[in-house]
């Protein structure tokens, strides 16, 4: 009986230590201080100016203004000055065209046949990126074809820079109507973190290129591209396309995201150049889908694209969302 009791006091008794916090147990703390948070940065600067100001006048040589057959350089260099590398694109706006110097040559020509300002639409125009060419003066785009699209200039790591290079070439063929005429252009440049989604499209011109393939998708600078325009009314719409596999089935699709199918624009084959020109085409109204150029024998379904080979042949898929 004693022994009974003493049991349960010494129960009671280790209750009661529990109770009043008496009882100790082994432990250890570690405690990790002034944590942070730092977001990246994509900043570019121009020729060493951030923001860049500087105006450009295109010459032939240093001083002389433009005549038929003679070319004007204007070149810059880019720098990412961010901490991230830095996805580029291009763009050119004409602001205006004007019959600037007015000389008697001209008069007599506008007299004859009528004012004539577009002096946009006769000036071809190259461009090529770190040494790497882009356009041609011998693929015949002049200005007008080019402007108010953005185009992609490639991809820079933090600290490094690219040299741009472009050339407007006044045509051989410009006759009296264009002396003193003047052209007025901005020059815009984008740069976005890599894989987004690109630049608002502002206009109804979307330039098509390759990628590099997994895991970046960058633009792959060279002469293989497209440059598909449509009207802002009814969709129709044009393609022209260079670089291609020589004598090839191309097909235009459209890609929607959201319900993993695909959507046939119109199709072609390249000829023995590579080279590719699809008209009577109708662009759809796309929220957040892509338009792809690829050969025809890799659209296995409405569904399915032969996935194994877009490294070699994805063509831009920058969003189009108001065709």
């Amino acid at each position: 009986m004693k022994k009974i009791l003493a049991s349960v006091l010494m129960i009671a008794l280790v209750s009661v230590a529990v109770a009043s916090g008496t009882m100790a147990y082994f432990s250890d703390v570690e405690t990790s201080t002034q944590n942070t948070f730092n977001a990246g940065t994509i900043d570019i600067a121009v020729d060493n100016q951030n923001p860049w100001t500087e105006s450009y006048t295109v010459m032939y040589g240093e001083s002389g203004d433009l005549k038929p057959c003679e070319t004007g350089l204007l070149e810059f260099t880019v720098q990412n000055v961010g901490t991230n590398p830095a996805v580029l694109w291009k763009h050119i706006k004409v602001d205006g065209v004007s019959t600037g110097t007015v000389s008697e040559p001209e008069q007599a020509w506008e007299a004859a046949n009528g004012e004539n300002n577009a002096i946009d639409e006769v000036i071809n125009y190259d461009m090529s990126v770190g040494g790497q060419v882009i356009f041609l003066d011998a693929d015949g785009l002049s200005v007008d074809d080019i402007q108010c699209m953005w185009m992609p200039i490639g991809t820079l790591l933090p600290g490094e820079s690219v040299t741009v290079v472009q050339s407007y070439h006044l045509r051989p063929d410009v006759e009296n109507w264009a002396q003193g005429d003047e052209m007025v252009f901005t020059m815009d440049l984008y740069a976005e973190q890599r894989m987004g989604t690109g630049p608002q499209q502002l206009s109804h011109k979307l330039f098509l290129d390759n990628k590099t393939g997994e895991p970046d998708w960058y633009f792959v600078v060279d002469q293989t591209w497209g440059i598909l325009e449509w009207s802002g009314g009814d969709g129709a719409a044009t393609l022209l396309a260079q670089g291609l596999q020589a004598s090839t089935g191309y097909s235009l699709i459209t890609w929607n995201d959201a319900t993993n199918t695909c959507a046939g624009i119109g199709a072609g084959t390249s000829d023995a150049s590579g080279m590719l020109t699809l008209s009577g085409l109708t662009v759809p109204t796309l929220d957040g889908g892509k338009i792809w150029l690829v050969p025809t024998v890799d659209v296995v379904s409405d569904t399915t694209l032969n996935w194994a080979n877009m490294g070699d042949y994805l063509w831009e898929s920058n969003r189009v969302t108001n065709p």
